[in-house]
């Protein structure tokens, strides 16, 4: 059994040991999902975030058990090279760059799944379980094989991209009347998106499915430069897509000492239909009602210019009626720049 295996077991989640090797975690409080530096950046120590049961829990609070090499030997590599990124790199960026973020951001994802794993879902009512089931964390696994990646060489195949995940790169534009961070998640959907100073990620890990439709994201915006409230209004499209994946992939995975293989063999659709070409469907039909109460539920700034009288997400922040990119005046968006 590999160091993945044993750390997402459900009893070894339950009894608290080190969510990256499934070893006897430190004495101490744990990793923090959401890094110290970060934190100590944009002052988030009591910030909150919204759980799956709606209660909310203070960024400072959440940490998960971790051993002290898994901490500071392999974790430590990348937050060091993340919180040395800026927004003028993404003038150079490259592979390599996809590659630490998607492990970065893979992190945030799993730390705040196994919180969640920990939590129980009505604290008066332990037979109610907990807030994220336990045994449901072998989902994870394709994420935490990337975090492992510090500690042995894993070589991935993708079908559809360089790496297996969906990562769009944004630069973000400085407004004083909008927050500096903004992070938004959709569990089941496996994403996750975190606005922080003058970078953006949008990541799914859907083994790179949304880069089968569009390698630059919603309006092939990837790398350009967005308003906060922009790219608010992106991350919750990228989640509602993740809610729509209907498929997955086949993998074959072959492990050495020195090194694991994973390999994306084929995209295998959950069910039989398909498009009128023939071809399989990959994604459930998009529909802009439900697009409409997905900005709502994420809290888009605006969300009300965007939807028409029918009720439908008609309208954007991202682009003009000419497909290019809008300008959002500092501090103000109105139904005129919705259009």
């Amino acid at each position: 059994m590999n160091l993945t295996q044993q750390a997402l077991k459900p009893e070894n989640v339950i009894a608290g040991r080190c969510f990256l090797c499934g070893g006897l975690a430190t004495k101490g409080k744990g990793e923090h999902v959401l890094p110290r530096w970060l934190q100590k950046r944009l002052d988030l120590w009591d910030k909150t975030l919204t759980l799956l049961n709606g209660t909310t829990i203070p960024y400072r609070s959440i940490r998960i058990p971790s051993c002290e090499d898994c901490n500071t030997k392999v974790l430590g590599k990348t937050e060091s090279y993340v919180a040395a990124l800026q927004g003028s790199d993404i003038a150079d960026w490259s592979h390599s760059h996809s590659f630490e973020v998607g492990r970065w951001l893979s992190k945030i994802l799993i730390g705040v799944l196994i919180r969640e794993a920990s939590l129980l879902h009505v604290r008066s009512s332990p037979e109610f379980g907990m807030i994220f089931p336990p045994e449901g964390l072998d989902e994870l696994l394709l994420m935490h094989l990337l975090v492992q990646s510090w500690r042995k060489a894993i070589r991935f195949t993708s079908l559809h991209t360089v790496h297996p995940f969906t990562l769009y790169v944004y630069q973000i534009e400085q407004d004083p009347d909008f927050s500096q961070f903004n992070l938004s998640t959709n569990i089941f959907g496996k994403s996750l998106c975190i606005r922080f100073g003058d970078l953006g990620f949008a990541f799914v890990a859907d083994g790179g499915l949304q880069h089968e439709i569009g390698e630059l994201g919603p309006y092939d915006l990837a790398y350009k430069k967005l308003h906060p409230v922009q790219f608010d209004g992106l991350a919750a499209r990228v989640h509602y897509k993740a809610a729509l994946r209907d498929a997955t992939h086949f993998y074959i995975h072959i492990e050495s000492p020195e090194s694991f293989d994973f390999n994306q063999v084929k995209v295998t659709p959950y069910t039989s239909e398909q498009f009128e070409d023939g071809s399989a469907r990959i994604f459930r039909e998009w529909s802009l009602t439900e697009l409409a109460t997905v900005f709502e539920l994420y809290g888009v700034p605006g969300w009300r210019h965007l939807v028409d009288e029918k009720g439908e997400a008609s309208y954007t922040f991202l682009v003009d009626q000419f497909g290019a990119k809008r300008n959002i005046p500092p501090g103000g968006f109105s139904s005129q720049s919705a259009g």
